[in-house]
């Protein structure tokens, strides 16, 4: 008690001064220990914001302390528990921290994910690279594992989702290289210039990609329709309109009560003998007998139009050939008819589905 008596006011606050500092010194060096962890792996920076105001609000904590709070004979607190207290919150902070810095070591030792990112950017250099063995690295990526560690905040996440996107680039090239060189032989000159480019890119934008394949298979089907048009034409056949896909039109014959009606949907062309008559009107025996005549005559040129179109690479479906007869044949009713260039009715056709 008398070495109580003996101190001054002034020395007891000395005393409880560097008391403070001890503690924020011990306190600090563990905060250093932790602080280099986060330096070695950047995506921990974030609990760098919590480390220092931990420390902030313990040596505030300290601060309250008063000079009576001390044993002066062995210069230490006479109750420690706020030492206590902010020690157990350090560790369950540095707990935290090592506990998300094994998760990602874990993940990056399991995948190998330094080192596929590193073979991603090699992959870019190497010209003589094999796409297989890049695909073959990256395809075991676990992306369940890459969504359980999604809210550690750190660069991982990033990569490994960097890592299957490009695989999927890469792999949709290949995919994209193998369907131009199966389809070589149906491009025209400027296309083959424009796939030389495509084969030439070590990855192919897949939307660029479809778009030239659209246009592609637009003047395939415009050249389809053309041959189609002129393999009638050839014969003396003529079309009331150029012919377009999916849309019923109609070929002239030399009787202009009678006309073929004629569909193409995706190459596929539909042929149906068609006899024009006034709306309203009742054919007889005779007009009857002389459609199905018409129908036969129109059957026996059909082996010419046949080979026409095989000559310019047309194949015809006949499973759904029928032979003529009142039946087969389409009645198609008109407001007025044209015969041997007369003018007798306004003709609008009725389309059939």
């Amino acid at each position: 008690m008398s070495a109580m008596m003996s101190l001054s006011v002034t020395q007891k606050k000395k005393i409880r001064k560097d008391l403070i500092n001890s503690k924020m010194l011990k306190f600090s060096d563990e905060l250093m220990k932790i602080l280099a962890v986060i330096a070695e792996y950047p995506f921990l920076k974030d609990f760098e914001n919590d480390l220092q105001e931990l420390k902030k609000s313990y040596k505030a904590k300290l601060e309250e302390i008063s000079i009576n709070d001390i044993d002066y004979e062995q210069h230490k607190y006479i109750a420690n528990i706020t030492e206590s207290e902010y020690m157990q919150k350090l560790f369950e902070l540095k707990s935290k921290i090592f506990i998300q810095k094994d998760r990602y070591l874990s993940v990056i030792s399991k995948y190998e994910i330094s080192k596929n990112i590193k073979r991603i950017e090699e992959y870019f250099k190497d010209e003589n690279n094999e796409l297989e063995i890049f695909i073959e690295l990256v395809r075991k990526i676990d992306m369940k594992e890459a969504d359980r560690i999604s809210s550690l905040k750190h660069p991982i996440e990033f990569k490994i989702k960097e890592a299957k996107v490009t695989y999927l680039k890469l792999f949709n090239t290949t995919l994209i290289k193998d369907e131009i060189q199966s389809n070589m032989n149906e491009f025209d000159y400027m296309e083959k210039e424009k796939v030389k480019i495509f084969l030439s890119q070590k990855m192919i934008d897949k939307k660029s990609y479809r778009e030239f394949m659209h246009k592609h298979y637009l003047n395939q089907q415009n050249q389809e329709l053309h041959t189609i048009q002129k393999s009638f034409e050839t014969l003396g056949y003529s079309f009331d309109e150029d012919i377009k896909e999916n849309i019923l039109q109609y070929i002239s014959t030399k009787d202009d009560e009678y006309k073929i009606a004629i569909r193409v949907v995706d190459s596929q062309v539909s042929l149906v003998f068609t006899r024009l008559i006034k709306r309203g009107m009742t054919l007889s025996q005779y007009e009857k007998a002389k459609d199905i005549q018409k129908a036969k005559e129109w059957c026996s040129n059909f082996e010419n139009i046949k080979k026409v179109m095989l000559q310019n690479g047309l194949n015809i479906d006949e499973n759904a050939r029928l032979e003529p007869t009142l039946e087969s044949i389409r009645y198609e009713e008109v407001d007025d008819i044209m015969v041997e260039g007369e003018l007798l009715l306004s003709t609008t056709y009725k389309k059939y589905n």
